[in-house]
């Protein structure tokens, strides 16, 4: 960041305290700040440059900790003031803002620069793109979620609503064009505690960005291969349950390691009175994030399923814990709490490693006397990671005999960037065969009519 004159400082804390920016009421800011002031009497309280320095400095931090680290105050606070300068001069007094807001996203996002709109909206929506102004700001502005940057008006109120009000506009913009039937960080919106105009603009930041990756396949792939890089290979192979290791629940859980490192397999069994013992077989992801806490991703058997068929995920499908970063990759103890809303999925899942043996013999003995029923046998699966070749036309995957599948790269725009390392292959499931991209949740039936449709050759040798 370069240098900032020292009135900067002054002119974002009146900003950051009139248009109730960080906290929704003139109360917050004094109990925050622990004083008596409006907005306009910031420089006769803070009677020097450096203690405005160490005022801002505060905000910056509580935003930067309520945010995962992804606003930087300063930023905000310049975007703020070219967008709404540019909303002002622009977009005020427009009939039907919310048809603005999405075309303004379709315009920006989609990148429609063909799109016929009449002459002057045309030159409006070019001009976001050339000035670079934050459509997140034109859009809170035209929903009236936001005020002018120079604002009085004094302290939010009826936010939850107007909160809803965007969200349910982003919701509507983004539901057709990525795998989700609403996407994790709508979910993740909605069950945000601390609604503020800084909460908001963080969280529609977060999902325009999150949508534009989605419907990239290329973006898609250098997502993928960053969350690739945050897997950490935990050591959970055995046993655990959520009764503090000991014999108190007939509930367990068994962590299966797969070929990928800190992907697991992850059976949940439950006893029943019948001795029956019923089985739920999760695919199990754990990763590192930022402030050194730990993910679990959970994929529900017939997620995978549900992407094969080309349906959308549903809240049932997925779900993702956290927790903060073990000591040790060996950890005894995963005290997990569920990080996005979900009507399905348990709000705490407090794993505890099984250690003892009479425990672990019961388990075992369960498993060999008990008849063993699987929840969702239809969705049992093998996958085979066989891309064998990549050259600059085509992929080449092995099939279940001596020949490839030769697949033409300009199917799929993210196929470029597929290399040997990233999961491609063949999965079966139900008796048929899938061409398998993970990493981007392609799957093309290997029957005739759907490699015909794609131009999908077997050859015998590749050139």
């Amino acid at each position: 960041m370069n240098r900032l004159k020292e009135n900067n400082y002054e002119e974002w804390l009146i900003t950051i305290t009139n248009t109730r920016l960080i906290f929704n009421t003139m109360d917050e800011y004094e109990e925050k700040l622990g004083c008596k002031f409006h907005g306009n009497g910031i420089k006769r309280y803070y009677k020097t440059p450096q203690e405005m320095r160490a005022c801002f400095r505060d905000f910056k931090v509580e935003v930067a900790e309520a945010t995962d680290g992804v606003l930087v105050l300063e930023d905000i606070l310049t975007n703020y003031k070219r967008s709404w300068e540019f909303y002002h001069n622009n977009l005020t007094r427009r009939n039907n803002p919310t048809q603005i807001a999405l075309e303004i996203l379709d315009y920006c996002i989609h990148s429609y620069s063909t799109y016929k709109y009449g002459k002057k909206k045309q030159t409006i929506y070019d001009q976001i793109l050339t000035k670079q102004i934050d459509p997140t700001f034109l859009v809170l502005f035209l929903l009236k979620a936001i005020p002018s940057y120079d604002s009085t008006a004094g302290d939010v109120v009826d936010f939850n609503r107007k909160y809803e009000e965007v969200i349910a506009l982003l919701e509507t913009f983004t539901s057709e064009g990525t795998m989700f039937a609403s996407l994790p960080v709508i979910l993740m919106a909605r069950d945000e505690k601390w609604k503020s105009r800084i909460m908001l603009i963080y969280h529609v930041n977060i999902i325009l960005n999150h949508y534009a990756t989605f419907i990239s396949s290329c973006e898609l792939m250098s997502a993928v291969s960053d969350v690739k890089e945050d897997i950490v290979p935990l050591e959970m192979a055995g046993y655990w349950n959520e009764c503090g290791g000991l014999l108190d629940s007939t509930q367990f859980w068994e962590f299966e390691p797969t070929a990928q490192e800190g992907i697991f397999w992850s059976v949940f069994y439950q006893k029943k009175a019948d001795n029956k013992l019923f089985k739920t077989k999760y695919t199990m992801c754990t990763m590192k994030c930022c402030f050194d806490k730990l993910l679990l991703y959970l994929a529900h058997p017939e997620s995978i399923v549900h992407r094969i068929k080309g349906l959308k995920y549903k809240d049932a499908d997925h779900t993702w814990y956290e927790c903060d970063f073990p000591p040790s990759l060996h950890s005894d103890t995963l005290p997990l709490q569920r990080r996005l809303f979900s009507s399905v999925w348990q709000q705490h899942l407090n794993l505890t490693r099984v250690t003892n043996e009479s425990v672990i013999q019961q388990y075992e003995k369960w498993k060999r006397t008990c008849e063993v029923v699987n929840n969702y046998p239809e969705c049992d699966y093998e996958f085979s990671i066989c891309l064998y070749a990549v050259t600059q036309e085509a992929l080449f995957i092995k099939a279940n005999n001596d020949s490839f599948y030769k697949i033409p790269k300009d199917i799929n725009e993210g196929f470029s960037n597929i290399n040997l390392n990233d999961n491609v292959g063949i999965i079966t499931i139900n008796g048929k065969d899938y061409i398998a991209f993970d990493e981007l949740s392609v799957y093309i039936s290997t029957s005739e009519n759907q490699l015909k449709k794609y131009g999908i050759t077997l050859v015998d040798y590749i050139l």
